[in-house]
């Protein structure tokens, strides 16, 4: 029962029952699934565009909290 809910969530149990914040959506987890089949370089590539875009949505919130 507790899968099937799980799965129609599209979250992990430990999500569901509050033990972690971390959502474990099925898009995420295959991405991480590519990113583990991929070349070294290219791993680095995207992680590197990825850590820049992460950086820029958190600077724009920090700026947003600032401004309020």
């Amino acid at each position: 029962m507790l899968k099937k809910l799980t799965d129609a969530l599209e979250v992990s149990l430990d999500y569901l029952i509050g033990s972690t914040n971390i959502v474990t959506d099925k898009k995420m987890l295959y991405r991480l699934e590519v990113l583990g089949s991929i070349s070294k370089e290219e791993w680095e590539s995207i992680l590197m565009v990825m850590d820049s875009l992460l950086r820029d949505a958190q600077m724009t919130d920090a700026h947003k909290k600032l401004a309020s």
